[in-house]
């Protein structure tokens, strides 16, 4: 949020374009879960507020700060982020508090700065989990092991407000990368909310999170809020309204620890997908692991900062219990992988387009996905399209394989929509699912009309 200039300082704001400092402060604490009311606080009763939510005082010395630190006196509050920098909220572009324009106009609203203003500082806050020894150059990792942080708004957010969340990583957007209702998507952006930057769009498949993770310096097998949760094909997700669902068989599932009870041995989290229609939160006992849960931690959380050592469960069984799927491709733009298909969908042949059509199926028609239906789908589409990438309707300008009019509808789901089939069969996937219901149900209609 710092270093988007869409965020600008303004009095007596608290979000989510424009903050003064309490706001700022309060916004960053609301977001994380924690128990600060649902309107801001001030400076003068920012002390009892963050008490009640289970930060502790201190008096304040410029070096003993650690990293989370909240400074608080009477008239400003910031956060320090370690290397002897705060991100703070301090005044608009004419230097004063009222009346500017909405957004950063200067770059220097809102941001991450050197700290200068350590001599009017009288309190620290800071959560009893952060009690670690650092300087103000530490840095050290802030883990809240708090078994009590509420999470319940999340279950609240559609897949537009959390991507909406999104304060970008190292590599951009999550969204760049992402199905809005995707698993990965959702993963993406908590990670960028925990401030892992180095979360990226092209993690893989949700199976494949948390060896991703270790390739950018990730722990194996801990467990702290943050930690990417890893589930593999087939795999049983524990739901907090009990029984549990089963991850996809190919693709996996990827969720993100939000909270840990180290005495009574339970996580919390929270997961996206298509079955969900919505943010998910979920809880779980890791006293034993389910077969094929892999977690990994953020590379400053290792077993002896916080969190529980774990060994990663392998393998991974299926059940009758319902299919939830967090989407098909993992990779930029509709790229799809699978077992029969090692190209990325671009420039497709008919046949690799229907090998990647088959895969995705499932996907979208997790409870009706037979021959019957994909037998369905590959007459429609030869109908429609011979199953060709750049198949053009001369008459109506109707295009691709499933001859999406205007074919730039299907930008919706990736940029390369003219040339990869993965990502026109995703759009048309879709398309079938919201208007007909089921590919057989397309086909009716088409041999009807003569159109779908």
């Amino acid at each position: 949020m710092a270093k988007d200039d869409g965020h600008g300082y303004n009095y007596g704001s608290y979000g989510p374009t424009d903050f003064d400092c309490s706001g700022l402060v309060w916004y960053a604490l609301h977001q994380s879960g924690y128990k600060v009311g649902d309107t801001r606080f001030s400076t003068a009763n920012e002390g009892s507020i963050l008490g009640g939510a289970g930060f502790k005082r201190h008096d304040f010395s410029k070096d003993r700060l650690r990293r989370g630190d909240i400074l608080v006196s009477a008239s400003h509050t910031e956060i320090f982020v370690g290397d002897g920098k705060v991100v703070t909220a301090d005044n608009n572009e004419r230097g004063e508090a009222h009346g500017g324009a909405p957004g950063d106009q200067t770059g220097k609203e809102i941001c991450i700065r050197d700290f200068g203003k350590w001599e009017a500082m009288k309190d620290v806050y800071r959560l009893p989990a952060n009690d670690g020894s650092a300087g103000s150059k530490g840095a050290a990792t802030s883990v809240s092991t708090k078994s009590d942080v509420d999470i319940s708004y999340l279950d609240k957010w559609s897949y537009s407000d959390a991507a909406s969340h999104d304060p970008g990583g190292d590599k951009g957007k999550c969204s760049d990368g992402y199905g809005l209702d995707q698993c990965t998507q959702w993963a993406c952006v908590r990670s960028h909310m925990f401030g892992y930057k180095e979360i990226h769009n092209s993690m893989g498949d949700g199976r494949m999170w948390v060896d991703s993770a270790v390739a950018l310096g990730w722990h194996k097998g801990v467990i702290a809020p943050g930690s990417i949760m890893s589930w593999a094909g087939g795999a049983q997700v524990p739901q907090k309204e009990g029984g549990s669902w089963t991850a996809d068989g190919q693709y996996g599932h990827v969720s993100i620890v939000e909270s840990v009870d180290t005495k009574a041995k339970t996580l919390r989290f929270s997961e996206s997908g298509q079955g969900f229609g919505h943010i998910h939160t979920s809880s779980m006992s890791y006293a034993e692991i389910p077969a094929g849960l892999t977690f990994a931690s953020p590379p400053k959380i290792t077993k002896d900062t916080a969190g529980a050592a774990v060994a990663s469960s392998d393998g991974g069984g299926s059940s009758d219990t319902e299919t939830t799927s967090c989407d098909a491709s993992d990779d930029t733009d509709g790229k799809v992988t699978d077992a029969s298909y090692s190209g990325d969908g671009n420039h497709a042949s008919p046949e690799d387009a229907k090998k990647i059509a088959r895969q995705l199926l499932a996907q979208y028609f997790p409870k009706d996905h037979g021959d019957d239906q994909w037998s369905a789908l590959e007459k429609l589409w030869t109908r429609e399209s011979s199953w060709q990438w750049n198949a053009t309707n001369a008459s109506s300008g109707a295009y691709g394989i499933p001859q999406s009019l205007p074919g730039d509808k299907m930008a919706s789901v990736g940029k390369d929509w003219k040339d990869n089939a993965g990502t026109q069969i995703k759009w048309g996937l879709q398309y079938i699912k919201q208007r007909y219901g089921t590919p057989k149900d397309a086909w009716a209609h088409s041999e009807s009309v003569g159109w779908y």
